[in-house]
């Protein structure tokens, strides 16, 4: 279950939003100054939103979702079995759709755009994954079994997982009702100094030099260095990190 939600989390989300076409509005956006924040208010706002959400459904469904779903809870000291599974199932399936819709509001990230299906149906791959995604979680869940303890579920609980899911866009739409500058959260990026920029380059160079010292010490001379390892060997006897 771990890892096939890390690889919706990461892999598949990455490849769905990365593809988004560009927009010509983009054009129209001031420049970015250095000294700007990467994680902006907006993004802030929908991090927390979210978070906030998910957590609060997770824990209802973990201690409560037993009495409101009229489900056996499930027991750890106990093996388990279809019956007793279908409590984390249902927390696991939800969980899924959850990030699942939330894509969908990761699609717009400006601070008044509500409209998340504008130019839904722009990018094939996005609507690709996203249907990839909830029939694999779906098999998943049907016949994954003990290989993956998932227990079947009833059509009445997709159905509830699904509607909870659908939950993180209308919390996404409430969201942005919010002002982007309650959310403003200021990170310690100071810039490098001067020493700590040429630790950093040096560092880095050292990974590479230990090869590079193996290739010179085997054939006892740098005449048959390429431009780039002569160059390379010249910046590091700079920073006087080159030992051979």
């Amino acid at each position: 279950q771990l890892l096939w939600v890390n690889l919706i989390m990461d892999t598949f989300a990455a490849l769905a939003l990365a593809t988004e076409p560009p927009k010509v509005e983009l054009l129209e956006d001031k420049p970015h100054g250095r000294d700007d924040s990467i994680v902006t208010n907006v993004m802030w706002r929908n991090i927390i939103g979210q978070s906030l959400y998910q957590i609060v459904v997770l824990c209802v469904l973990l201690f409560c979702g037993d009495t409101l779903l009229g489900i056996q809870k499930r027991d750890l000291s106990q093996d388990w079995n279809q019956e007793n599974g279908v409590h984390f199932t249902i927390i696991f399936n939800t969980f899924v759709m959850m990030q699942v819709f939330n894509e969908i509001n990761a699609r717009k990230i400006g601070a008044f755009e509500f409209n998340v299906f504008e130019g839904f149906f722009n990018n094939w791959l996005f609507l690709f994954i996203e249907i990839l995604t909830i029939i694999v979680q779906i098999v998943l869940v049907e016949i994954g079994g003990e290989a993956v303890k998932t227990s079947s579920l009833t059509p009445q609980q997709h159905l509830i997982c699904i509607a909870i899911g659908v939950g993180s866009i209308v919390i996404g739409f409430l969201l942005k009702l919010l002002p982007a500058s309650c959310f403003s959260i200021k990170m310690d990026q100071k810039p490098m100094t001067k020493a700590q920029s040429q630790k950093s380059l040096a560092k880095m160079l050292r990974k590479s030099s230990r090869a590079l010292g193996k290739k010179v010490s085997r054939i006892g001379s740098e005449k048959n260095l390429n431009d780039k390892e002569l160059k390379q060997i010249s910046n590091i006897k700079s920073l006087n990190t080159f030992k051979y």
